[in-house]
C-alpha cells in the first residue's frame, strides 16, 4: 500500500531534533492555585509528563455542599485517560506513530495482516508490532502467521447468523452481531471468570459486591454476573443517551493519553532485524487450539 504524493506528513528521514522527544507539557514540577473565592492557596503536583491528577482538585472546596472542584471537559478534548505505549498522535503537526514507527513508513513498507503479493516479508507485521511492541523476527513472524491462519476460518454458525439479518441491516449492527456470535463459539476467550467478576465489580457501584453474593447464592455462574448487572441499568443507559442527543455541548468522546512508549524508530526490513530481541521483550507465546478450531478439525458442530 503506497502513499499518494503530498499525503505524507512526517518525512522518513527526520532531524536529530525531531528524533528526541521534547519534554511533555514542560516536565515535572508543581502548580500553585489560588482560589479567589476563598483566598486559599493550593499546590498541585505536575508529573514528569506534564499532567496533573484530576482527583487533586477535590481538595479545593469553597463551602456550599462541600464537594471539591471538578473539571468539565465534554468529549475529553484535554484529558489524558490512560498511560500508553502503543500509539502517539499529534493532529496539529500531522504525526501518527505506532510503537514509535511513523505511519508513513509502515504504510509504505509493511502492512497489517495480509501478505504482500509474491509472499513478501510485510505480511502480518503491523498487527504483531501493535500487540507486542516490536517488529517480529523471522521466527516470531512465522509463529504469528501460523497462529493467525489457524484461527482465521469463520465458523458456519457465524455465517448463518449474519445471513439471517435483513439485507439492509446497518453495517455496525451487522458486525456487532457477527462478533457476538463468534464469541459464543470461542468461550475460552472470556478468560478467567473471577477476573471478569473483578472487572465488573470495579466498574460497578460498591453495592454490587453484595449482589454478587446474592447471584451466586441463586445459582448463577460468575460469567453471568456482568450481564445481570447490565440488564437493570439499561433504562438508565438509554436515559443518559437521550440526554446527550439534546445537549448542544455533546462531542465525540476522544480521550487523550499520556504516551510513554518509544518516541521515534526507523523501519527495518526482516533481514536487518536481530534474530533475537533483548530479554524481557514481549512476544507471542504458545497459542493453544481454540474450541472452534478443535470443532472444525473434528467436524463437530462447525
Amino acid at each position: 500500500m503506497g502513499l499518494a504524493e503530498g499525503d505524507s506528513v512526517e518525512a522518513e528521514h527526520t532531524s536529530a531534533e525531531d528524533a528526541v522527544r521534547a519534554t511533555p507539557g514542560g516536565g515535572p514540577g508543581s502548580l500553585t492555585v489560588i482560589d479567589n473565592r476563598t483566598g486559599r492557596r493550593y499546590e498541585i503536583a505536575v508529573s514528569d509528563h506534564g499532567t496533573i491528577k484530576a482527583t487533586d482538585l477535590k481538595q479545593i472546596t469553597a463551602g456550599g455542599d462541600g464537594v471539591g472542584l471538578r473539571t468539565y471537559d465534554n468529549g475529553y478534548v484535554n484529558t489524558s485517560a490512560c498511560k500508553s505505549r502503543v500509539s502517539y498522535i499529534d493532529g496539529d503537526r500531522g504525526i501518527l506513530r505506532y510503537r514509535g514507527y511513523p505511519i508513513e513508513q509502515l504504510a509504505e513498507r509493511s502492512n497489517f495482516l495480509e501478505a504482500r503479493a509474491g509472499g513478501g516479508e510485510g505480511g502480518r507485521e503491523v498487527s504483531y508490532l501493535v500487540v507486542y511492541g516490536s517488529l517480529p523476527t523471522p521466527d516470531q513472524h512465522q509463529r504469528w502467521s501460523e497462529a493467525v491462519m489457524r484461527h482465521s476460518a469463520l465458523p458456519v454458525a457465524v455465517e448463518q447468523t449474519i445471513a439471517a439479518l435483513p439485507h439492509d441491516a446497518h453495517p455496525m449492527g451487522t458486525i456487532l452481531t457477527g462478533l457476538c456470535a463468534l464469541s459464543t463459539l470461542h468461550p475460552e476467550q472470556g478468560g478467567d471468570p473471577l477476573i471478569d467478576v473483578a472487572l465488573a465489580l470495579e466498574a460497578a457501584a460498591r453495592s454490587d459486591e453484595y449482589f454478587c453474593l446474592v447471584y451466586r447464592a441463586m445459582g448463577f455462574p460468575p460469567q453471568f454476573f456482568t450481564v445481570l448487572f447490565a440488564i437493570p441499568r439499561i433504562a438508565g443507559y438509554l436515559a443518559h443517551w437521550r440526554e446527550t442527543l439534546a445537549d448542544p455541548d455533546t462531542k465525540i468522546v476522544r480521550p487523550q493519553q499520556d504516551y510513554r512508549g518509544e518516541w521515534l524508530r526507523g523501519y527495518q526490513t526482516m533481514a536487518e532485524r536481530p534474530h533475537k530481541l533483548p530479554p524481557g521483550t514481549d512476544e507471542l507465546g504458545p497459542v493453544p487450539p481454540s474450541n472452534a478450531y478443535v470443532r472444525r478439525v473434528s467436524g463437530t458442530h462447525w
